[in-house]
């Protein structure tokens, strides 16, 4: 996924899915992630972009939670 690509996902919406930002973080420590803290993921609502090795940790976590993760799911809406 290119870097245009990644700035067309919906990062709000992705970890609105798996609970919000405190509920996604412990899921990713919990996974192993050396996610520090919410803070990071802060970041990635502020930048627009979730860093792709980070993305493959949140597929990791939707997997172990039987969780539907498709990354078209959170593709932002064209504005007409």
């Amino acid at each position: 996924m290119s870097q245009s690509q990644t700035q067309d996902l919906d990062v709000q919406r992705v970890v609105a899915h798996f609970g919000g930002r405190q509920s996604l973080t412990n899921k990713l420590q919990k996974a192993g992630s050396d996610i520090a803290n919410v803070r990071v993921l802060d970041g990635w609502i502020f930048r627009g972009r979730i860093p792709s090795p980070r993305l493959i940790e949140i597929a990791k976590v939707a997997a172990a939670e039987h969780r539907t993760f498709d990354i078209l799911m959170f593709q932002k809406k064209e504005q007409p």
